[in-house]
């Protein structure tokens, strides 16, 4: 710990090490949503297109249950403090 308080650039690696680790459960939460309820998810490439909208195609049901889960995720991570 010493070294971040020393280190200006310590805490800009420190901060991208823990955005990497979040985008990387995200994606292992997401994939493993897809598997239990059986669904579609597509998560446009910002990058690429305007759009922000995250699409759930499947069956009824675990389109309400992706759909519940992606929410909560959504809300856990935008509420996160660094």
């Amino acid at each position: 710990m010493d070294r971040l308080r020393h280190n200006p650039n310590s805490k800009k690696y420190l901060f991208r090490s823990i955005s990497r680790f979040f985008l990387i459960l995200i994606i292992f939460l997401v994939n493993k949503l897809k598997q239990e309820t059986d669904v579609m998810i597509n998560i446009p490439d910002t990058d690429r297109s305007q759009s922000t909208s995250i699409r759930i195609e499947g069956n009824k049901d675990g389109v309400k249950r992706a759909k519940e889960v992606n929410l909560e995720i959504y809300f856990i991570f935008s509420n996160w403090q660094f």
